[in-house]
C-alpha cells in the first residue's frame, strides 16, 4: 500500500530556492508547480495538493515528488512516509504544522546547505562553492498559519536553529496561549533561561536534538559546535524538563557511521531514544563514495563494536540494515572525486589538523585520499 497521511494531516512551511515561503506536505516532498501561495488557505485549495491527495486515495504508486521516501524504502530504511503513517489516522484534517521559520544557524554541518544554515552559507560563499546566500525569514507566515488552523494540535519547528530564530519567544508565547503541543528540532547549542521558562509551560513538548556523534566526532561533524556545551545542555534539558519527550536524531553517513554505535551507547545511558536517519542528500556524501574495501572495513568495525557496547534488539536490527545497505550500494568514482575535492577544501579552510582528521575517520583514513 502506498498511502501517505502527510498531505491530509500536515503542512510544511518551507522556503523555495528564491527564499520565499512555500507550502507542501512534508520536508521530503519535491514541489512540482513551485507555486507561491499567499497563505495556508490558498495552499489547501491548490491543484497540486488535491492531485496528490487523490493519488494516495487511489493507491497509485508513489509519485516522482516522493522520490526521497521511495529511495529510503528501496534501501530497507524507514521512510518519512512510514513515519507519518504510524503517527496519524486516516482523517482529513490538518492537525500538524511543520514550520521552517528561517535558516539562521550557528553550525556548519557537512551535509547541510545554505538554505538551512546561514553560517554554512557564509563559509561556502568564501570557498566559492556557491555564488551567494540569503537569510530566510518565514516567521510572519508561520504565525499566520498557527492562527488560521482551527484543528491544529501540534507544531514542529525545523531549522535553521529555532532558538536563534527571530521572534522565537513570541512564537512560544502564542503556542502556550493556544495550548498547542510543540516539537522543536534543535542543535542544543544555545538554550537560554527565557527558553527554558517557556518550554516548561508547553503541554506535550518534544525536543529532537541533532547529534551526529559524540566528543571529537561531534565537533568534527557539527563544526564549530563544542561537545562539552552540547552535552551540558542535553543533561540540563533532561533534568529541568522531566515531562518533555527528548529524543536524538543521528544522520548516518560515511563520515560518521564508525561512531554510530558509540553514540547509541551514550544516548542509551541517558535513557533517551535515538532515531537513525539514512543520508540521501547531498549525493556527494552518500554511500556511493565508498570503495568496496572501505565498506568491508565498516562492516567489520560495526561487528566488533557490537561486542563492546550494549545495544537494544531494535538497534542491532538497524545496524544490520545499514550493513545491508552498504553491501547493496554500487561505488560511484565521479561522486567520490567530488567528495574528496570538496572535503579537502573545507577542512583546509577550517584549519583542522591532519591528525584530528585521521583520528575521526579511524579505519577509514583513506577516505580523503
Amino acid at each position: 500500500m502506498t498511502y501517505c497521511s502527510a498531505p491530509f494531516n500536515s503542512i510544511r512551511i518551507d522556503a523555495t530556492d528564491n527564499f520565499q515561503a512555500t507550502y507542501k506536505p512534508c520536508c521530503a516532498y519535491k514541489l512540482v508547480e513551485h507555486t507561491q501561495y499567499s497563505g495556508v488557505a490558498e495552499y489547501l485549495q491548490s491543484s497540486e495538493l488535491i492531485k496528490l491527495q487523490q493519488n494516495f486515495l487511489d493507491n497509485i504508486t508513489l509519485p516522482e515528488s516522493c522520490g526521497v521516501c521511495q529511495q529510503q524504502e528501496n534501501q530497507n530504511q524507514v521512510s518519512l512516509r512510514q513515519h507519518f503513517n504510524s503517527k496519524f489516522n486516516q482523517s482529513q484534517k490538518i492537525t500538524q504544522l511543520e514550520i521552517f521559520p528561517g535558516n539562521v544557524c550557528n553550525l556548519q554541518c557537512f551535509m547541510c546547505s545554505k538554505n538551512f544554515s546561514t553560517a554554512l552559507g557564509a563559509e561556502q560563499k568564501k570557498l566559492n562553492l556557491i555564488d551567494n546566500y540569503q537569510e530566510i525569514n518565514n516567521v510572519d507566515s508561520c504565525i499566520e498559519a498557527i492562527m488560521s488552523l482551527p484543528e491544529l494540535k501540534n507544531v514542529s519547528f525545523i531549522g535553521g536553529e529555532f532558538f536563534l530564530t527571530k521572534k522565537n519567544l513570541e512564537i512560544l508565547d502564542l503556542l502556550i496561549q493556544k495550548q498547542i503541543q510543540v516539537r522543536v528540532v534543535t542543535n542544543a547549542t544555545v538554550i537560554l533561561p527565557a527558553h527554558l521558562e517557556r518550554l516548561k509551560k508547553i503541554p506535550g513538548l518534544e525536543l529532537q536534538i541533532s547529534i551526529d556523534g559524540i566528543n571529537n566526532s561531534y565537533e568534527f561533524m557539527r563544526y564549530p559546535g563544542k561537545w562539552n556545551t552540547v552535552d551540558s545542555n542535553i543533561r540540563r534539558l533532561k533534568n529541568e524538563l522531566p515531562d518533555a519527550q527528548l529524543n536524538f536524531n543521528f544522520v548516518v553517513q560515511p563520515l560518521n557511521i564508525q561512531y554510530m554505535i558509540p553514540t547509541l551507547d551514550y544516548t542509551n545511558q541517558l535513557i533517551i531514544p535515538t532515531r537513525l536517519t539514512n543520508l540521501i542528500e547531498p549525493t556527494w556524501l552518500t554511500w556511493v563514495i565508498l570503495t568496496d574495501p572501505e565498506k568491508q572495513q565498516i562492516h567489520q568495525l560495526l561487528n566488533q563494536q557490537q561486542t563492546q557496547y550494549k545495544l537494544t534488539t531494535q538497534q542491532k536490527t538497524q545496524v544490520y540494515n545499514y550493513q545491508e545497505t552498504l553491501e547493496n550500494t554500487t561505488p560511484d568514482l565521479a561522486l567520490r572525486h567530488v567528495f574528496v575535492q570538496r572535503m579537502n577544501k573545507i577542512l583546509q579552510y577550517r584549519q583542522i589538523p591532519a591528525d584530528k582528521i585521521a583520528q575521526h575517520l579511524a579505519k577509514l583514513s583513506t577516505l580523503l585520499s
